[in-house]
């Protein structure tokens, strides 16, 4: 080969070289990574542009510095042991992280290999990439993972995905919790079929998967649901329907518990109908008892009249106990809707419960056996005992029926102080109260018999056989009362009545049982007596039963003729009978003007009204001056016999 040859390639190669060499530089100059050469020791000798747009720092700044110096201290001793791996073989990438030219703390991530010359590794050439940005999306992504999984951990809600099969994909703690399971886990293993497993009513999942597949989500659905032990609960679903390729693949969303705001609905709305008997009760009180006043008082005149042996007494007897009745029906629509005239006094339990031992027994027949577990540190409770009776027998009765076969009906007393906690489980205010547990082990309630039990003409005896109205007069009792009542029962296991009187501190008042009363013999009257009656039927009745005692009857059927009539009158009027309510002047007002020109008059009040109606008249329920509609002869004869010789 000729000198000319050999010249020529080797000017191509150096040409070759040259040009490579600047392709390269170029390539480095232009990179969007920072690329830096360091020796043996960690210095740096070259840093392409890069770094300047980065990191802030220009190549001169750097240049113979330990890159060290701009890792951050958490981070130096990884890049040391990094480099250092680097110059005697290949190593995966590292990250870690620099701080910037103002003082900025950046990620990279850096990979490079050894720069070697003849006897070895010169130094390391390491590519840095800026992995800032996405070192901050990946932290907020697992923020925000951590977030959710706090969120679904810690909701008090149940959050929960499931396959329309009916199988739970996913499910909280909170859900497992609420219905009854020790972990989500466990729920997912033993629930395969939501509809078959979980729902009370299989077809209400039907009805949420149709409204899922029309509307895609649904909001405050609710269903009511078996826990674990089966019991029940309520639950309001938010959830919406899961799509791939346009069909519905699952279902995800979170259950609340509603049971207590169901169960207070239930309250509220059985509050409601009782009240709209209770005002349609209270409204025709009045005339119905003036009604039967009159039925029960022309039946007691017939029979004084009547002979022994005359057949038409048994037909008066008839008349007189059906009225008789329907003044025990009318007590008892008053009673439950809490309108009931009251006459409470501070008594003993214990003492009313021995007393009405003998009397349940009678009542319950002999295959029942009574267990009294009376507290004999037993504090007073406030009431009207003939109330309280009324209460202990309606539910002794109740009890009977329960128990066709016989059994066990158990009357226990106690003392006990409800709590915040107390409150909030048994729905009692919190305070001391005297608390009676009626029990029997008859053949209990379902959820759906208990949820009726207090409303008003509700009753699962056949046609003929109850009115209906027996528990409902205790609700209204107690409620009347200022106390509470809750049942528990199970099909088969019997039921128990819990009823929670306030606790007073007044002093026994109850010396005798009620009912015990003797009524005195009665004597003739001669004094004059104004009746005031705007019933004229009850008016002519009353003015009946006066003068058959001996006393001079002077009628008025309203008050304006009842002024008149005393103006006119010029001996002395010993008593005024008054009804309470009456058109245009009622009996209150009445009676301050008679005595004002009268004021030797004593007044008795006589009303079919509710207490709530007679108070708003001015009258005080409960004292002497005061007789409640039906009564009997005798029982107004008593009372006028006791005004008028308590005034001589």
């Amino acid at each position: 080969m000729s000198s000319h040859v050999h010249s020529g390639l080797r000017h191509t190669a150096e040409f070759s070289t040259a040009s490579l060499s600047e392709a390269y530089d170029d390539l480095v100059r232009h990179l969007n990574e920072i690329v830096i050469c360091l020796d043996r020791e960690g210095r740096i000798t070259e840093a392409n542009p890069a770094i300047e747009r980065h990191w802030g720092y220009c190549r001169s700044d750097v240049a113979g510095k330990l890159f060290t110096e701009f890792v951050h201290p958490n981070d130096v001793q990884l890049a040391q042991e990094f480099f250092a791996g680097l110059l005697t073989s290949a190593l995966p990438p590292r990250e870690f992280r620099i701080v910037d030219g103002s003082g900025a703390t950046r990620w990279c991530r850096s990979s490079g290999w050894s720069r070697c010359v003849t006897g070895g590794p010169a130094g390391v050439v390491t590519v840095i990439t800026d992995i800032t940005e996405q070192r901050q999306t990946q932290e907020n992504l697992q923020r925000a993972e951590q977030k959710f999984r706090t969120i679904f951990e810690e909701a008090i809600v149940g959050i929960f995905q499931t396959s329309p099969e009916g199988k739970y994909v996913i499910a909280n703690p909170a859900l497992a919790a609420m219905l009854g399971y020790d972990s989500p886990e466990e729920l997912q293993i033993s629930v395969q079929d939501v509809a078959g497993q979980v729902y009370v009513d299989p077809s209400r999942r039907d009805v949420f998967r149709a409204l899922l597949a029309r509307d895609g989500r649904v909001r405050n659905f609710e269903c009511e649901l078996y826990r674990k032990n089966r019991s029940k609960m309520w639950v309001s679903v938010n959830a919406r329907a899961i799509y791939n390729d346009g069909k519905i693949v699952g279902y995800e969303g979170t259950n609340e518990d509603i049971t207590e705001r169901r169960m207070l609905e239930r309250q509220l709305l059985q509050a409601q109908r009782l009240d709209a008997v209770g005002q349609l009760a209270g409204g025709i009180a009045h005339d119905f008892n003036n009604l039967l006043g009159v039925v029960l008082g022309q039946s007691e005149l017939l029979l004084r009249q009547a002979r022994p042996e005359d057949p038409i007494r048994r037909r008066i007897d008839q008349i007189s106990q059906a009225a008789q009745r329907a003044v025990s029906l009318t007590a008892q629509l008053l009673a439950f809707s809490r309108q009931q005239i009251m006459l409470s006094v501070a008594l003993d339990l214990n003492v009313v419960i021995e007393n009405l031992n003998e009397m349940m027994s009678r009542l319950i027949g002999e295959d029942i056996v009574i267990v009294n577990r009376l507290d004999p540190a037993l504090a007073r409770l406030k009431g009207d005992p003939t109330q309280i009776e009324q209460i202990v027998l309606n539910l002794a009765l109740n009890a009977r029926d329960a128990m066709p076969r016989g059994g066990t009906l158990t009357v226990e007393t106690s003392n006990v102080t409800v709590d915040q906690v107390a409150q909030r489980d048994w729905g009692v205010k919190p305070g001391s109260y005297v608390l009676l547990a009626i029990s029997d082990t008859g053949v209990g309630m379902d959820e759906a018999t208990m949820a009726q039990i207090f409303e008003p003409f509700f009753t699962t005896k056949e046609e003929g056989k109850g009115t209906g109205l027996g528990l409902a007069t205790v609700y209204g009792i107690v409620k009347q009362s200022g106390g509470h009542i809750s049942v528990s029962s199970e099909p088969e296991s019997g039921t128990t009545f819990q009823i929670y009187f306030p606790q007073t501190d007044d002093p026994l008042t109850m010396d005798a049982a009620p009912g015990s009363t003797q009524v005195p013999q009665l004597s003739r009257g001669r004094e004059t007596v104004l009746l005031v009656e705007d019933f004229g039927a009850m008016r002519n009745l009353t003015r009946e039963f006066l003068e058959s005692a001996g006393y001079r009857v002077l009628e008025a059927d309203d008050a304006a003729s009842a002024l008149q009539l005393a103006d006119r009158n010029e001996g002395r009027i010993a008593l005024m009978i008054a009804d309470v309510v009456m058109p245009r002047i009622n009996g209150a007002s009445l009676a301050e003007r008679l005595r004002s020109a009268r004021p030797d008059t004593e007044v008795l009040f006589v009303s079919g009204h509710t207490d709530e109606a007679v108070f708003r008249h001015g009258v005080h329920i409960g004292d002497r001056h005061f007789l409640h509609k039906p009564f009997t002869r005798d029982a107004l004869i008593t009372r006028v016999e006791e005004l008028l010789h308590a005034a001589c």
